[in-house]
């Protein structure tokens, strides 16, 4: 895969993907464009529903990270447990999650496919830039294990799927086994404390998994500084710089936005336009059946 050509190609990039996803080396980075459908909110929508719950209007002419920061300042200084509950319930209100609504997905259906591939390679590795624990819910139904990672310092765990959460965790349920994290990169102080900050350790777990895997990424705008940030250590060092390939990562989007696409193979990622509701579940299982009939002719 190292011409352009071949990355513009979805049947040379569904085989390629086939090809790493047998030997392991898939991980994949999900964003919020995974959860809006089951009526979970976008960043400003979220904002809304805080100081809708508090009887104000949200300010307006300031950017997402300096609102949140107001918000937290002005209703929960000094109380971070109260406005980690308070961003857990905007999160989830009215939210769509039961096992109905979870299991009729098929866009949640392809990215589990992919996960739980185990007889034929698997993409076990996800770093999810959302608070919340859908992904874990659905796997869960389908009898995996999962471990969810929402701090900076953890241990690791002998299960099918580990899910970091690189701006913390904000579990649906207490009754299910994950604790709220202790912190979440929502406002302008908390994304000013990891942005390049070369000894989290939760950014070099990252770097590292970017570096040594063909990342796919999901639902993501490229819109987050943090993300940004980690991308352009992962190019520097990645493992596919050595085997030649043009690109290290595959970014799904529904438009065709030069800008965009653009800005992403700067940070060696390719752009693939798909249809988010139906083109992107197609592609994905595309992805395995390819795996399978791999594995099959040996």
């Amino acid at each position: 895969m190292s011409v352009r050509d071949e990355w513009e190609n979805a049947a040379y990039v569904q085989r390629f993907l086939a090809g790493q996803l047998l030997k392991g080396r898939l991980a994949l980075l999900l964003g919020a464009g995974v959860s809006l459908s089951f009526g979970l909110p976008s960043w400003p929508d979220l904002l809304d529903r805080l100081f809708s719950a508090k009887g104000e209007p949200t300010p307006t002419g300031h950017r997402l990270e300096q609102l949140a920061e107001h918000f937290r300042r002005k209703f929960y200084k000094g109380d971070d447990q109260g406005y980690l509950e308070a961003v857990r319930a905007a999160l989830y209100r009215n939210a769509k999650i039961d096992f109905y609504n979870l299991r009729r997905h098929s866009g949640l259906a392809a990215i589990g496919a992919l996960v739980m591939s185990s007889s034929r390679g698997s993409a076990s590795t996800i770093i999810s830039f959302n608070f919340d624990d859908l992904l874990e819910r659905y796997l869960e139904f389908h009898g995996f294990v999962t471990m969810s990672v929402g701090e900076e310092v953890h241990w690791s765990e002998s299960v099918d799927v580990t899910i970091i959460h690189a701006h913390g965790l904000l579990p649906s349920s207490s009754s299910l086994g994950r604790r709220l994290s202790s912190r979440i990169i929502l406002d302008q102080e908390s994304f000013s404390k990891v942005i390049g900050k070369e000894g989290n350790p939760l950014r070099q777990e990252m770097v590292t998994i970017l570096r040594t895997h063909t990342c796919l990424f999901i639902g993501l705008s490229g819109d987050d500084v943090n993300l940004d940030s980690v991308l352009f250590d992962a190019k520097k060092g990645h493992a596919a710089n050595d085997e030649g390939h043009l690109f290290w990562g595959v970014k799904f989007t529904d438009r065709d936005d030069a800008v965009e696409r653009g800005n992403w193979e700067e940070r060696g990622v390719s752009c693939v336009r798909v249809d988010y509701r139906r083109g992107l579940p197609k592609f994905l299982f595309k992805i395995c059946q390819i795996a399978s009939e791999m594995r099959r002719a040996g």
